[in-house]
């Protein structure tokens, strides 16, 4: 399992332990056969950031928990695995994991998740059934900062329509 792959089950179970059931969605697969070309930065001291979201009519600011920034060099080009885990005292939970090359809009099918669980609801990634726009500003190993709408979320079972998550604005450094 990838450390990529890890940081979305924590983060699932960590949800489910807040009260929401779990499904059987799991994150985007690995890099294939790309080859490291870094060193994975998994912060889980040192790290600084805060995510910034509306869920429905709700506003929200949370503290960086995880990020994971795994580097590969697939055929010449650098691709980032980034995710990123933020969570305050009272367990409210914005969780985001994405393949991307660089700065830039990144399309839905390269966003693996995006969970969300405050008392304004549990919103969660369908594939197929959601539309995010999600732009980075800033995408390197020590260094993500984006901006972010989403609708057509669902509960984690997948048959419920949740709270849309919009107005998002996040960085994660290290």
């Amino acid at each position: 399992m990838t450390k990529l792959a890890r940081l979305a089950a924590v983060a699932a179970l960590a949800l489910h332990a807040s009260g929401a059931s779990a499904g059987g969605d799991s994150p985007a697969g690995g890099a294939g056969a790309a080859a490291p070309a870094e060193p994975a930065a998994t912060a889980k001291r040192g790290v600084a950031g805060r995510v910034s979201f509306k869920q429905g009519s709700k506003s929200f600011q949370l503290p960086l928990e995880t990020a994971d920034v795994e580097v590969t060099d697939l055929r010449g080009r650098r691709q980032y695995h980034v995710s990123l885990v933020y969570r305050d005292a009272k367990n409210r939970t914005f969780a985001i994991a994405f393949v991307h090359t660089g700065p830039g809009p990144v399309p839905d099918r390269l966003l693996s998740d995006l969970t969300v669980s405050t008392p304004a609801g549990l919103s969660k990634l369908q594939p197929g059934a959601s539309v995010c726009n999600l732009v980075l500003a800033v995408l390197d190993p020590s260094r993500v900062e984006g901006k972010a709408s989403c609708s057509g979320l669902t509960d984690f079972g997948g048959e419920r329509r949740s709270p849309d998550v919009t107005q998002v604005k996040f960085t994660a450094s290290r």
